[in-house]
């Protein structure tokens, strides 16, 4: 490459200057506000880490609901899938994700028949 076309490929030294004085300027630019970034960054996680604790606690509750209502969490159904259990008045057994398993009882509770508990196991 000559030298005409590396001048004109790096610039002059006047063109090198007036980018490193811009790029100083954008970088006091983002110097002054990674400090109002960084406050919405945490104010951000912090509200994060209250919702998943209000998740936390509404999956505590449901899965204490469904317990009460005679389901079973269990990993023994085929594929070794974590799925809610619950053995039907007429022998069947349901095997259903959470969001199933609560629409189940809802349905249930909107029909007005009472949930059949299962059986008592033998000791």
């Amino acid at each position: 490459m000559g030298i005409l076309a590396e001048r004109q490929r790096s610039g002059t030294a006047a063109d090198r200057d007036r980018a490193r004085q811009k790029g100083r300027m954008n970088n006091n630019q983002s110097i002054e506000t990674e400090p109002q970034a960084a406050v919405a960054c945490t104010e951000l996680l912090d509200e994060l880490d209250a919702i998943e604790q209000i998740h936390e606690a509404a999956t505590t509750r449901l899965h204490k609901l469904l317990r009460t209502r005679g389901w079973k969490y269990t990993s023994n159904t085929p594929g070794c899938f974590w799925l809610w259990e619950k053995q039907l008045s007429d022998g069947r057994t349901l095997l259903l994700p959470t969001d199933m398993a609560v629409t189940c009882e809802r349905m249930i509770d909107s029909s007005n028949v009472p949930a059949q508990q299962p059986p008592a196991k033998d000791v």
